[in-house]
């Protein structure tokens, strides 16, 4: 049996309690009121698009309801590395599901996949992407 743990470094709860670095004024890409994220997974999936387009999926709150990490803060990309290290090795996990992984930017992921793989060479990972266009069954 092999053990997917579920990261999400993408957004958080609104009400979040624990690190002053994420609760700095740079911690999030908004401060204040919430601007929703676009949904055009697509636009944000291609290297090319213009950055108008990447910007309105990469920068926002989640669904309008969920503030979005600022990754580009480098406290806030440390911390969100070496949490979910401290967590591959306090569960023992064989692999992660990145939640949202289109809504955070590709600069952060090549960070986070290095630095994680150079620990641990044999962790796999797989990233969510929901689009409008994607199904989704419940059983």
């Amino acid at each position: 049996m092999k053990l997917v743990l579920d990261i999400v470094p993408n957004h958080v709860a609104r009400h979040i309690r624990g690190s002053k670095i994420l609760l700095s004024p740079t911690g999030f890409t908004h401060q204040g009121e919430p601007q929703r994220s676009s949904r055009d997974v697509p636009g944000a999936l291609n290297p090319h698009a213009p950055w108008r387009d990447r910007e309105k999926v990469l920068d926002g709150w989640f669904v309008n309801l969920l503030p979005d990490m600022n990754q580009e803060n480098p406290a806030v990309s440390r911390y969100l590395i070496q949490n979910t290290l401290w967590w591959i090795e306090e569960a023992g996990a064989d692999g992660l599901r990145l939640d949202t992984f289109p809504y955070v930017s590709r600069t952060f992921w090549h960070d986070f996949h290095s630095q994680l793989h150079a620990i641990y060479p044999k962790l796999t990972t797989v990233g969510e992407v929901l689009t409008e266009h994607s199904t989704c069954t419940r059983s």
